[in-house]
């Protein structure tokens, strides 16, 4: 029974995590695993404390960073052909 309440709560916490958002498909619910080597993830721990974020967060900001960067190129080869 302890389980069902636990389970409804974990439901509702979804569902007002998703209606903070103006559009449903912002939320940030797709998981990627990511091994890094043992330089890579104190760089990645280095930057994240002094940004003052978490280091999932700062990943993911950079890796969007890196894949608009790549978009753009992309983009703008294709203007210049």
């Amino acid at each position: 029974m302890w389980a069902k309440g636990i389970v409804q709560k974990l439901i509702n916490i979804r569902i007002k995590a998703s209606s903070m958002y103006a559009d449903p498909k912002h939320i940030k619910d797709r998981e990627i695993k990511l091994r890094v080597d043992d330089a890579t993830y104190k760089l990645i721990e280095s930057l994240a404390e002094f940004n003052r974020t978490q280091k999932a967060v700062l990943v993911r900001e950079l890796v969007e960073a890196q894949l608009a960067l790549f978009s753009d190129e992309n983009s703008n080869e294709g203007q210049a052909a």
